[in-house]
Order: structure tokens, then sequence, then C-alpha cells
């Protein structure tokens, strides 16, 4: 399954926690929303048409011009043998 398909799934389930897909990089990445995280991270996890058992990376960049963190989540279906990369910016003073 692409990072577009994964998009689409879940926007139907968060909605507006759900931002931009952006498919035409080496590492396709979804935006996610700071304050659904965790659900959406639980659903590519438990799902069985998502079955992500690995975070293979967790990294964080301090993006002062914008004022925010943003922390980026590799993750990987050793089941599916695909990847995907989502990426939530929090606020640089409140950063939950």
């Amino acid at each position: 399954m692409d990072a577009a398909a994964i998009h689409r799934t879940l926007q139907q389930s968060f909605g507006s926690g759900i931002g931009a897909c952006v498919a035409d990089v080496k590492d396709p990445y979804i935006e996610v929303a700071p304050n659904v995280i965790r659900d959406v991270s639980r659903v590519l996890h438990d799902a069985p048409e998502f079955a992500f058992d690995s975070l293979s990376n967790l990294s964080a960049l301090d993006c002062k011009a914008d004022g925010k963190l943003r922390v980026v989540y590799h993750l990987y279906s050793y089941k599916h043998r695909h990847s995907l990369v989502l990426r939530v910016d929090a606020d640089r003073d409140q950063p939950v």
C-alpha cells in the first residue's frame, strides 16, 4: 500500500487531524496533528491492512524560524514490506 492510499484511509478516520500527503519525494510522508499522533500510530500498528510493526527511525528538528519542533517517524511493516513516514509539527513553546 502506498502513502497516498494510507493517507486517504487515515483522512476518513481522523479528518482534519491528517494533513497533506507529500508523495513525490524519496520518502513519502503524511503530516499528522500532534493531538492525534497516538491514535494514528495505534491504527497503523493494529490494522491488518497496515501492520506497521517497526519504528525504524525517530528524529526531531528544531525549526526555530517557524517556531515549531518537527518530529519524524519512519515506520516499516515486515508483513507487507511497505514503509511510511509521519511528520508532526509541535508548537515550540508547548511541544505536546
